[in-house]
């Protein structure tokens, strides 16, 4: 349906992330007639990239759908939200949520870091 995905890279020599960065990307799925789910803003930062105790990424996605199950284009709506935090000992960490307009039968979430 929609996702937000991020990818990090990071280095880190003496206790420290030398360069880091997180880019994300969006998906969403069309209907073969020009409806379906839409991208309507995404944002992404990182809070630093060179020289860092640590670096802290952040990336928001939102999404409209007008299509086949809501015509009107008022009923589904949703946001992604991804947090990383790269470490300088090499490790990282991350959150995800998804705040909905509303939910179907059969939605479910796929998240996760690796």
């Amino acid at each position: 349906m929609t996702g937000l995905y991020t990818a990090s890279s990071w280095d880190t020599a003496n206790g420290r992330v030398t360069t880091g960065a997180t880019t994300a990307t969006q998906e969403w799925n069309r209907e073969p007639w020009d409806a379906g789910w839409s991208l309507t803003s995404q944002n992404a930062k990182d809070d630093c990239v060179t020289d860092c105790a640590e670096v802290n990424s952040e990336a928001h996605a939102d999404f409209a759908y007008k299509g086949v199950f809501d015509p009107t284009g008022d009923w589904y709506d949703n946001t992604h939200h991804s947090y990383v935090q790269l470490k300088a000992d090499g490790t990282a960490s991350c959150r995800f949520d998804v705040e909905l307009r509303h939910t179907f039968v059969g939605w479910n979430w796929r998240y996760g870091c690796e």
